[in-house]
């Protein structure tokens, strides 16, 4: 057993596994795709009611990449994507990802996972079609390579 869980010995550790953080923000400038979407313009809608929470894009071929669904979903003042999640129990992966999660969170390194929205572009800026101005957000995945540098998972204890 990894000495970072010993202290869950005992006790089902997979009984509440809740995740939150910025899944996106503009504040920081462009993202590694060269665009800023901006949250304020987003339709949460679809991904409310029928979104999921997804790992890391490549493995979403044959559903097997759903690990839970989002319970909170919400604008800040800021203008950022604040979600968070409630990951499936029962799903090995979303075991593996809450694991690395606590494991990252509770170690030396900074090094996190992050988010990454997925959705449909409704408009663009009028001045800068790196900027999209309407956007609806379908999925959240979590992943270790966010295109957004300034989203983090966090494990909510």
């Amino acid at each position: 057993m990894l000495g970072i869980f010993k202290k869950f010995k005992g006790r089902n550790r997979y009984k509440n596994m809740v995740l939150k953080g910025i899944a996106y923000t503009p504040n920081l400038g462009f993202d590694k795709q060269g665009q800023k979407l901006m949250p304020n313009g987003f339709d949460l809608a679809e991904f409310v009611n029928k979104g999921c929470i997804k790992y890391q894009h490549a493995l979403g071929k044959n559903g097997m990449d759903i690990i839970g669904s989002p319970t909170v979903v919400r604008v800040t003042e800021n203008n950022e994507l604040y979600i968070e999640a409630e990951l499936y129990a029962d799903s090995p992966l979303a075991r593996n990802v809450y694991d690395l999660a606590t494991m990252l969170e509770e170690g030396k390194s900074n090094q996190r996972l992050g988010f990454a929205v997925v959705g449909k572009v409704l408009e663009y800026d009028k001045n800068d079609e790196r900027v999209v101005t309407k956007a609806k957000i379908t999925n959240v995945y979590i992943t270790p390579n966010p295109a957004c540098l300034g989203t983090e998972v966090q494990v909510v204890r």
